[in-house]
């Protein structure tokens, strides 16, 4: 069975965005971010999804965790590096991004919440990074 993985993301402090810049300026930073996403994952086998808000899903086939984890990196990289420039105002932002590799005989929404685990995780622990999921998913995290 090929591995597959999931990369769940959020922008660091969106809301802030919004408040300091207006809400046009955060559709702008968003739209943005889904063009690097689709940069960074150009494969037709890689899909980039808007779940809400400001978190999104990178759905990643035939990829194992660690190869996973070099695209995480890699975006990370990017997306901290890149200044948005929009209506005289320059915009820069971070991601935090939890990963999964999905394990055999796991069902999608347990796999899921591995990934969600593993983001907030990352956002807790200094954003700007990534968080690789625990093999099993504790329930109280």
């Amino acid at each position: 069975k090929a591995p597959v993985s999931l990369l769940i993301l959020d922008i660091y402090h969106f809301k802030k965005v919004n408040d300091t810049y207006g809400h046009d300026i955060g559709d702008y930073v968003l739209i943005e971010l889904v063009k690097m996403l689709k940069e960074l994952f150009p494969k037709d086998n890689e899909f980039v999804a808007r779940l809400g808000g400001e978190e999104f899903a990178v759905l990643l086939p035939d990829h194992q965790v660690k190869h996973a984890m070099v695209k995480a990196e890699r975006a990370l990289d990017r997306i901290r590096k890149e200044v948005l420039v929009h209506m005289d105002y320059k915009i820069k932002f971070t991601i935090s991004i939890g990963i999964a590799e999905l394990m055999e005989g796991e069902d999608t929404q347990h796999w899921f919440k591995r990934a969600d685990s593993a983001l907030y995780h990352s956002k807790n622990n200094g954003r700007n990074q990534f968080t690789v999921a625990e093999k099993k998913f504790n329930d109280a995290a």
